[in-house]
């Protein structure tokens, strides 16, 4: 048979923990605001989904990042977010904040990875216009990542 001593600190500490623990939130990262994007009557969340999915009537091509995020994520976001509610004394606030973080910078490092399918040469020719030779970025042949505004524009949010 086992005894527990300090019952009574014990009792008040688990009912400091689940008051805490009680408070409703929820993380959403990814594509929050509706702006537009600069070249396009889209906003992000729409212009991502574009590129996600593809538009085989525009001759879009899909390039997945938010898909590969979760199933890259999906298995160990739990035990990231346990362990950031115990360093933060289980305020959900603040562990869903650095959780959505965590998140946001999964989908950058997803979109700056795409490499496949490559941009047309059309496409290529299209962005390097106006440029002077030798002064064109690396990043102009490079998917999704032509001037920065869909990458800059991933972000996080706890809604309470």
């Amino acid at each position: 048979m086992a005894t527990f001593i300090g019952g009574e600190k014990l009792k008040a500490y688990l009912a400091e923990l689940s008051k805490k623990v009680t408070k409703s939130a929820e993380v959403r990262a990814g594509f929050i605001k509706n702006t537009k994007h600069s070249d396009s009557d889209l906003t992000y969340p729409e212009l991502a989904s574009v590129h996600e999915f593809g538009a085989p009537s525009r001759n879009i091509p899909p390039r997945p990042f938010m898909r590969p995020t979760v199933a890259d994520g999906k298995d160990i976001w739990g035990d990231q977010l346990a362990y950031l509610l115990k360093a933060n004394d289980f305020d959900s606030e603040t562990s869903l904040a650095a959780m959505g973080e965590i998140i946001a910078g999964q989908i950058k490092e997803h979109i700056q990875s795409v490499t496949s399918p490559p941009l047309k040469k059309a496409t290529i020719i299209a962005r390097t216009k106006g440029m002077k030779k030798g002064k064109v970025s690396p990043t102009i042949a490079k998917p999704l990542i032509d001037t920065g505004e869909l990458l800059n524009s991933v972000s996080s949010e706890v809604k309470s």
